[in-house]
This record gives C-alpha cells, sequence and structure tokens, in this order.
C-alpha cells in the first residue's frame, strides 16, 4: 500500500488507513519544549486543525493526498527515479523531460 501525504511517500505492507481523528489528536498531543504547537483553545489553531482535517473529503483533497492508482495514472511514461539516477529527479521540474 502506498499513499502520498504532501511531500512524503508512505508505504506500508498492509492498508494505510486515513485516520483523519487520529491525525488530529497527535497534531493536537504535539508539545515543543513543553508548549503545545496547536492548542485547540485557540480560535486560529481550532482553525488550521479543521483546514488540515479538511482534507479527509475526497473532493478537497487538492493534490495534498493521493492514493497507489493516482500516483500511477499520474507518472505514466515517466522514468523512475532509481539508486542509478539519483540527482536526476529534478529533470522534471526543471523541464528536461
Amino acid at each position: 500500500m502506498v499513499l502520498r501525504f504532501l511531500n512524503n511517500i508512505v508505504v506500508a505492507e498492509t492498508p494505510i488507513a486515513e485516520d483523519f481523528g487520529r491525525w488530529r489528536r497527535t497534531l493536537e498531543a504535539y508539545r515543543i519544549d513543553g508548549k503545545p504547537v496547536f492548542d485547540p483553545s485557540r480560535g486560529e489553531d481550532r482553525m488550521e486543525l479543521d483546514r488540515l482535517i479538511s482534507w479527509q473529503a475526497a473532493g478537497d483533497r487538492k493534490g495534498l493526498i493521493e492514493s497507489c492508482p493516482e500516483i500511477l495514472v499520474r507518472t505514466a511514461g515517466m522514468r523512475p527515479v532509481t539508486d542509478d539516477n539519483m540527482g536526476s529527479e529534478w529533470r522534471y521540474f526543471l523541464g528536461f523531460e
């Protein structure tokens, strides 16, 4: 199972649950130097958490979350990046291919 989330690829041998409730609870629990990164009692933080969690809606994924079949369709015909061609992953971004 493969899932792209923003600029990260998550890979597992078992299905990946898109558990946005768990993600929200994890974000709410994050602390830096003992201070919460997101404080749900603050309106701004609550709105940002709500915005992030809104990505769960299939129509609102905006290319931020992509399943394996979606990745395969979008990248059909592109040359994969391997250990033999590392560094050239920028060729698409730079317009070389």
